[in-house]
């Protein structure tokens, strides 16, 4: 209701003021559920050991086939994927920063994803532990 009557201005008298109301739900639903999704994690101290997996000699390994994929990505697809990812800008922030527009900057994010997981899927890439020859040992120890 507090934010129906901040926003009163907007409604229109000639429409219909209950389904006014309920896209103003709607919308505040909405909105809090984002708001919790990007807020911090909280976990006790208790639980902080009992998360994750246990580190394996293949972690590093897949880091190092990801940043070999990104970098073979074009110039204009890789700098707004690493400002987004790795420095945590939002797209509008990036659109600013490159001075483009913000559906070029979506467009250019997902084309970057998706061309990264084609890289890392395809067999021939050279790239996901999935797709590497099993060694000689890997043969002895599946027998």
């Amino acid at each position: 209701m507090v934010r129906a009557l901040e926003k009163a201005h907007l409604y229109q008298h000639d429409t219909n003021l209950r389904g006014w109301l309920v896209t103003i739900m709607h919308n505040e639903h909405v909105n809090a559920t984002r708001r919790v999704m990007r807020g911090p994690i909280h976990v006790s101290d208790e639980a902080v050991g009992e998360l994750g997996r246990a580190e394996t000699q293949e972690a590093p390994v897949e880091l190092r086939e990801v940043r070999r994929a990104v970098r073979r990505l074009p110039a204009e697809q890789r700098i707004p994927l690493v400002l987004h990812w790795l420095h945590g800008l939002k797209y509008e922030e990036i659109a600013a920063k490159m001075d483009v527009p913000l559906g070029t900057v979506q467009s250019r994010i997902s084309r970057a994803r998706k061309a990264l997981r084609s890289m890392i899927d395809a067999p021939d890439s050279g790239l996901g532990l999935a797709h590497r020859p099993p060694t000689r040992a890997h043969h002895l120890s599946a027998a």
